[in-house]
């Protein structure tokens, strides 16, 4: 980050059904998918949601870089309920005195973004964006709350407690994470076949 690159991360098991970037809106220091299991939490925008480091964009700045060194200084404290590098960043993005959230808002009038609004120019927090759950899909969500079409290409979230659609779903990208057969899901739906994009097909 300090060579002024931004920064797609994506872990293996990301399957890419069309340019991920068209997904990043470029107002935050950090874009992120959502790591939530069901899809009422992953939908509730007046939820502080736990992010997933498998698949996020990070923006090269000064907070970026404090940002690294917080998850970083957090990860080797040696606290409890930090393993690994997701619960470090986890950690940093729900501190309100380390990071806001622009668009998930306090249950206030004001539609207030979790963590307010930037501080002037000194504020060193990192704003974090969330990226909605219908472009960048957990494996979580997709094994329970995603219906796939494989005739027609079409995917839909469902509702987590009536099974009804939400929404057909416009996909950039499939995290197969917390997925043991990240195999046979990917042969099924023919994601290991590449069009002259080199994004994957549906079917």
């Amino acid at each position: 980050m300090k060579t002024g690159f931004d920064m797609l991360f994506l872990d293996m098991d990301n399957v890419i059904m069309k340019n991920p970037l068209n997904d990043i809106v470029g107002d935050a220091d950090l874009e992120i998918q959502v790591d939530e299991g069901s899809s009422t939490a992953a939908l509730d925008i007046h939820r502080n949601l736990h992010m997933c480091a498998g698949a996020f964009f990070l923006k090269s700045s000064s907070r970026t870089l404090k940002f690294l060194d917080r998850a970083e200084q957090a990860l080797f404290a040696g606290m409890e309920e930090i393993m690994d590098d997701q619960h470090a960043i986890n950690y940093i993005i729900h501190n309100e005195t380390y990071a806001r959230t622009i668009n998930r808002y306090e249950k206030d009038e004001q539609r207030t973004p979790i963590g307010g609004y930037a501080q002037g120019p000194d504020d060193d927090r990192i704003s974090v964006r969330v990226v909605p759950v219908e472009n960048f899909i957990n494996g979580h969500v997709l094994t329970n709350w995603v219906k796939t079409d494989s005739d027609n290409g079409v995917m839909t979230l469902v509702d987590d407690t009536t099974g009804e659609v939400v929404t057909e779903l416009d996909v950039s990208l499939v995290h197969l994470n917390g997925i043991k057969n990240k195999e046979e899901i990917m042969a099924k739906f023919r994601w290991w076949m590449l069009k002259d994009d080199f994004t994957c097909p549906l079917s």
